[in-house]
């Protein structure tokens, strides 16, 4: 029978200490376990647009063929994963915790793997004081979840590992620990998964390039879906014509039909859409080497390479969702309301609805300077 060797670990959210991924090589194609409910390999699925550099590296040789029970892994930083079957593993990263205290739901998530009962309570009270500070109703509503969840369950000695699939640990984000989310989340595996990948087009290269622009500016993993929005809005008006329909909306210029484009690379190309249901904080990031494969993409297309230097050019400074969402709105009042002077802009901007008089004039008239110096809003006359 067939042996397949480990190669490495796909770390879903690209950040550790997480649970990550065993990735076994065959040839030139990178796979993924295919298991049944007895915790056994069936088979291996192959992974579509993955080269090694974009694995964790594997230190161990390891093994494996259809039948052996299933590899998991848990990586503490990019240098030190652990690996095992279930039971191995869990002797293991049992006494890891003590390294958590920084990543309160990764330690849950560790503690939910061993089964721990005792100390999932515990950690649940600790994160529901965390998460009381800034909002004690949510934390409340969450710790309530999360104690049913645990009460209904496996016991030590039952079947199961604390009710949670290892594999769906992989892929909790630290701030998303409902039901509901977990779900959402176990998406971006089944993708991954997949053989097809999205061809790259323009409008894809366009925005995954702008997202890699805008994430070095702010030293940040991700970019919010409202970011995301007001970053195609201004790519759109600079001439790139990428058919999305823009209204006047709660949080500025929005475009529903983007939630296909997204939808459609999410797994691929990006992480953290999935049925994300346009919510404006939605954290989405980019998938390894997807800003690369856009760069390259857009070396051929000169034309939108101007429009794109031009879009990062505008948003200098104003890197984050107050900026953008106060920059596209002045824009919109000036092409769309025809607000000829910063003083209408400052106007049309508090009609719009109460949740634009969070902008001060100073703040209105800053952004209207910009757009003006930089030639983004009509002449006089015009």
């Amino acid at each position: 029978m067939k042996y397949y060797t480990l190669s490495g670990y796909i770390a879903p959210l690209n950040k550790v200490p997480a649970f990550v991924i065993p990735v076994f090589r065959e040839g030139d194609e990178f796979l993924v376990q295919r298991t049944t409910a007895a915790d056994r390999i069936e088979g291996f699925d192959v992974i579509a647009d993955v080269s090694h550099d974009d694995l964790l590296s594997c230190t161990h040789s390891i093994k494996v063929r259809e039948g052996d029970k299933k590899v998991y892994a848990f990586a503490l930083s990019e240098d030190d994963i652990y690996e095992g079957t279930k039971t191995s593993l869990a002797k293991k990263i049992a006494s890891l915790v003590t390294k958590l205290y920084e990543h309160p739901f990764t330690a849950l998530q560790v503690f939910r793997f061993t089964n721990d009962r005792d100390q999932i309570l515990v950690q649940i009270l600790h994160i529901k004081a965390k998460l009381s500070e800034t909002d004690p109703g949510m934390a409340e509503e969450w710790a309530g979840l999360q104690t049913e969840r645990l009460e209904a369950a496996p016991g030590p000695n039952e079947v199961g590992t604390a009710g949670i699939d290892p594999a769906e640990v992989a892929v909790l984000p630290e701030d998303s620990e409902t039901e509901s989310q977990n779900k959402k989340h176990l998406k971006m595996i089944e993708r991954v998964k997949k053989k097809k990948v999205p061809d790259m087009t323009v409008g894809r290269a366009v925005l995954l390039g702008l997202m890699n622009r805008y994430l070095k500016a702010v030293m940040d993993p991700f970019v919010s879906l409202l970011e995301m929005h007001k970053l195609m809005y201004f790519m759109q008006d600079a001439g790139e014509n990428l058919r999305l329909n823009y209204t006047k909306a709660l949080y500025g210029p929005y475009a529903k039909n983007l939630r296909h484009v997204l939808n459609v690379i999410e797994g691929h190309f990006i992480s953290g859409f999935a049925d994300a249901e346009d919510r404006p904080d939605t954290r989405i990031e980019l998938m390894p080497d997807a800003a690369k494969r856009a760069d390259r993409y857009l070396m051929n297309h000169c034309i939108t390479r101007k429009r794109f230097d031009r879009v990062v050019d505008l948003i200098k400074g104003f890197e984050t969702p107050f900026g953008m969402e106060l920059l596209s709105t002045v824009h919109w009042v000036a092409m769309r309301e025809r607000a000829k002077t910063a003083a209408q802009a400052i106007k049309r901007t508090y009609l719009w609805n109460v949740r634009k008089q969070m902008f001060k004039e100073e703040h209105i008239t800053i952004a209207w300077k910009v757009l003006e110096q930089k030639e983004w809003l009509p002449k006089n006359g015009q």
